[in-house]
């Protein structure tokens, strides 16, 4: 029977909906275009006639994400067994800031370019935010990697998380350190794979730090 506290458990819920929320808000609102070698008139084009009504929805779902990632950190970081003071513990909490943070901006940004009604007659901003969109995927690699690293380490550590998601959790970090020079989505996926599983083990069997659970105890007759 898991006799975890209901919010512990609610935190572990909040990274899944963290994970499906950011996967989600990448399903609409998508560009036609590819590649940053787009010209300004095209990208204002594409925002205006394609993009308009997902940006919005998009945005709406990056709000909510950025919500939960933050839940999801702070009851991650209260339940994981390791010394809060642990290089691997700094690492974990910085990478999850810095990963929730760029999710932030990215909602940001498209935030702009559905608020700007007018990019028709302003290529340069269209092309300005365009190239802030196709950047967000390297620091969001980055961020991500270091996140997963620390929570990896803390798992092969301390053996909870299981120690297969922290092996695991290094291959992941070792694609997304490779993706950083490339910037590409494809590899962030598996990254989000891997924060989904760990959200789910967070919800249905990590203990919490410290001392166990206290029961309650019949008084004697």
């Amino acid at each position: 029977m898991n006799d975890r506290p209901l919010h512990h458990r609610l935190g572990g819920v909040a990274g899944v909906l963290f994970v499906v929320l950011f996967v989600a808000s990448g399903f609409v609102g998508t560009s036609e275009l590819s590649g940053v070698d787009q010209t300004g008139d095209a990208i204002a084009r594409d925002l205006v006639e394609n993009r308009h009504d997902g940006l919005q929805v998009s945005v709406f779902l990056l709000l909510l994400a950025t919500i939960s990632g933050f839940w999801f950190l702070a009851s991650l970081h209260s339940q994981l067994p390791a010394d809060k003071r642990s290089p691997e513990a700094r690492v974990a909490v910085f990478g999850g800031i810095g990963l929730v943070i760029n999710v932030m901006v990215l909602g940001v940004v498209l935030s702009a370019m559905f608020a700007v009604d007018s990019l028709t007659n302003d290529p340069e901003t269209a092309k300005t935010l365009w190239l802030l969109e196709q950047g967000a995927w390297i620091p969001m690699s980055a961020t991500l990697a270091t996140f997963i690293l620390g929570n990896s380490a803390s798992a092969i550590r301390h053996g909870n998380p299981p120690r297969w998601l922290g092996w695991a959790g290094l291959l992941v970090t070792a694609v997304l350190i490779l993706n950083t020079w490339f910037g590409m989505g494809s590899p962030i996926v598996l990254g989000f794979v891997w924060v989904l599983a760990l959200a789910i083990i967070v919800t249905v069997r990590l203990p919490t730090s410290g001392s166990p659970p206290e029961r309650s105890v019949d008084p004697p007759v």
